[in-house]
């Protein structure tokens, strides 16, 4: 049988999901964030209104570090990561709803500590699919990532590793789907 003659039914509850999209919300952004926030909003109204089973959802915002450079990194956020927790589609889009994209500096972001806080932070189901869904236009800190200008070269400067999260992340089963805006071919290489 082929699958475009298959039957898709939605008589029954499937499963349990768990989706954060987490984005960078720092001014290069600034040509995608209306695009990328009414995709979200509308991944997550399709995904909750279909009887797929019991969604929950999460926005994680990251900007950067306040650099060297004196640029005021985090824009108008007191700290680098801006949250929702897993919860119900309609908290998720008006939490989302009030994203900005502003701040940065150097070319590099906050990346690490945004897939930090959403790997180690939210209150993700164990019984649950878990998607874990990054849109970003910039590479995170460290010169094995970026060789433009770095204020932080060594990698990010709370101490936190890029490796150290992806292992979790695999620990934790998350799928780690990654979305890069413009033409940003070193974002995560």
């Amino acid at each position: 049988m082929c699958i475009r003659d298959s039957h898709y039914t939605t008589d029954h509850v499937l499963d349990k999901f768990n989706f954060a999209f987490v984005t960078d919300c720092t001014g290069s952004m600034s040509p995608y964030i209306e695009n990328t926030k009414n995709t979200i909003n509308a991944l997550v109204r399709k995904f909750s209104s279909d009887d797929i089973g019991t969604c929950q959802f999460s926005f994680v915002g990251y900007r950067d570090h306040n650099g060297p450079s004196g640029a005021n990194a985090k824009g108008s956020w007191l700290d680098v990561v801006n949250a929702s927790p897993l919860q119900h589609a309609q908290k998720t889009i008006q939490f989302i709803d009030t994203i900005t994209a502003d701040g940065g500096g150097d070319g590099p972001e906050a990346v690490v500590d945004g897939l930090n806080y959403a790997v180690n932070n939210l209150a993700w189901d164990p019984s649950s699919k878990k998607f874990l869904i990054h849109i970003l236009d910039a590479p995170p800190h460290g010169s094995e990532f970026s060789s433009g200008f770095d204020d932080y070269p060594k990698g990010c400067p709370c101490g936190i590793s890029y490796a150290s999260v992806l292992t979790r992340m695999k620990e934790q089963d998350i799928t780690y789907i990654v979305i890069t805006c413009q033409n940003s071919d070193q974002a995560l290489q």
